[in-house]
């Protein structure tokens, strides 16, 4: 049996884009059969380490403090099932070791065969925000909410066949949201929305009664909301903040040509919390920010509060956010009056309301967006949402909007 054993002591980080940090630990392997067989143990912990990357963020990430220990072993002699297993193994974030987390894998070569699961222990929401570097934490509405939470995850199947893993996410929030809802919280109420328009123009708008075009959600057409949830975010009054079987389609689509394509999977909540606290820049520094903040408003406010604040701030074409404005620019109505073609047309154009407002200025729909629309409509009708007489009546081709000034 052949054995090493590696003590790494303030070895600096040399990686693209790593600045400044060093790793100790120790690593202890045994291999026999000419390495088909072996095993390997490790305990190491990467400090003050500072990262830059225009991807990652647009300043430097960190200081940064990172570790993790554990045990693998592999089987790879011919007459076995070959095999590589990852044993209990800790991943940790923080200068205190806040975020901890814990994994356990098996491959077998033979048949294709990925076991993995992971778990977070005693996760504390406040400290983990206070673990991350000034790059990644979330300055806004995260420090109001304090409380424990957890996440599991597993994934199983076919390894070389991503796309048809079974991945399973389960995030408790319940003791979360007990604690963060003992006192109202400022999104609950009343409030300034502060955004800049698509010529960047500042803009503020009250998202409450004191603004006329302000729509409660009890006067929303229950068309309209149902098309915008079959739009835009199917699971969005069940899940805890993220859409984790979207994101894995997302993450693993491809075009007709077999290519891989990239598509956004944000849910509702997440686009909250971007509009409301967030850059538009396109990071992986700021995904980071949204997801926390993305639980903190899943902690702290109510669904629907939620889906009226969305439905409310919004942008719907040039200098338009919210339902009521958007509701009387294109069809000079309240938001109550809309038919439910009206309403599936207005949920159709909330990915790119700039890019698509086009089709109001010309007064008519393309034939690619009646199609985009029957099939909206057709879902609607699917679930419950339509009657027959509603559906044959919604796709009746043409879309008369407002007069145009």
């Amino acid at each position: 049996m052949k054995q090493s054993d590696v003590l790494v002591h303030d070895v600096s980080l040399v990686p693209l884009g790593a600045r400044s940090g060093g790793v100790t630990g120790e690593l202890h392997l045994t291999s026999e059969d000419g390495n088909r067989l072996g095993a390997i143990r490790w305990q190491l912990v990467a400090s003050d380490l500072v990262v830059s990357s225009p991807r990652l963020s647009s300043e430097p990430i960190g200081p940064m403090h990172l570790g993790t220990s554990g045990a693998a072993s592999w089987d790879m002699r011919d007459g076995s099932k070959r095999t590589v297993s990852l044993g209990l193994t800790q991943l940790t974030f923080g200068p205190r070791d806040e975020i901890k987390v814990e994994t356990e894998a098996t491959y077998q070569f033979d048949g294709d065969l990925l076991t993995a699961a992971a778990r977070t222990v005693d996760l504390e929401y406040q400290q983990a925000v206070a673990a991350m570097p000034a790059a990644l934490a979330p300055a806004e509405l995260s420090g109001e909410v304090s409380g424990p939470l957890s996440v599991k995850a597993d994934v199983k199947g076919p390894l070389r066949k991503p796309a048809d893993l079974a991945l399973n996410v389960k995030i408790d929030l319940a003791a979360l949201r007990a604690s963060a809802r003992a006192a109202p919280h400022e999104l609950n109420k009343q409030f300034v929305y502060k955004t800049t328009l698509f010529d960047g123009r500042p803009r503020e708008l009250i998202v409450g009664p004191a603004y006329p075009a302000f729509v409660p959600l009890g006067e929303v057409p229950k068309a309209l909301i149902r098309a915008v949830l079959l739009s835009e975010d199917s699971m969005f009054m069940t899940h805890q903040g993220f859409d984790f079987f979207e994101m894995k389609n997302d993450l693993f689509a491809e075009n007709e040509n077999g290519e891989a394509v990239v598509r956004g999977a944000s849910t509702m909540t997440q686009q909250l919390a971007k509009n409301l606290y967030l850059s538009r820049e396109r990071t992986y520094a700021r995904k980071v920010k949204e997801a926390f903040l993305t639980l903190a408003l899943e902690a702290a406010v109510p669904k629907e509060r939620l889906l009226e604040i969305y439905l409310n701030i919004i942008e719907w074409g040039p200098g338009l956010n919210g339902l009521g404005e958007a509701s009387q620019h294109y069809f000079g109505k309240r938001p109550g009056e809309l038919t439910v073609r009206e309403s599936a047309y207005l949920a159709t154009i909330i990915p790119g309301p700039i890019r698509y407002y086009g089709f109001f200025t010309k007064g008519e729909l393309p034939d690619v967006w009646e199609k985009r629309l029957a099939d909206l409509l057709n879902k609607m009708h699917s679930a419950g949402d339509l009657s027959d007489e509603q559906l044959s009546d919604a796709l009746e081709p043409g879309m008369h909007f407002a007069k145009r000034p």
